[in-house]
């Protein structure tokens, strides 16, 4: 199984994370495989600057939840906002734009998932 969640409004981080871990929860008591990219962009990107306290704990969870997890951060949106990719804490990825990013998986057979 393969899915993308799709985060660009802040106040959806708790529900993102939330999301995140029951899938892996889930996956793991079938004792089936799954890989989860959780593409940020809009707004959202804020909560993965350092020092930021728009959601520290979902963003932490998310890049605890395992090495088949990857938090993936809008460029597009890092440049509207003017955060410089050295200000992200460390584990995030930085893709060249979202809608790129989500239009790519779907086609690679990602499941679309926005809470």
């Amino acid at each position: 199984m393969q899915v993308i969640f799709h985060i660009d409004e802040p106040a959806k981080w708790p529900m993102v994370a939330g999301n995140v871990k029951n899938l892996l929860n889930y996956y793991a008591d079938q004792q089936q495989s799954v890989r989860v990219e959780v593409l940020v962009n809009g707004p959202a990107v804020e909560a993965t600057a350092q020092g930021s306290h728009q959601a520290p704990t979902a963003v932490t969870e998310i890049l605890a939840a395992g090495e088949n997890v990857t938090l993936a951060v809008c460029q597009n949106a890092l440049n509207g906002l003017a955060i410089k990719p050295e200000r992200l804490v460390a584990g995030v990825t930085i893709v060249p734009a979202g809608v790129v990013e989500l239009a790519e998986k779907q086609a690679a057979g990602y499941q679309y998932i926005k809470p």
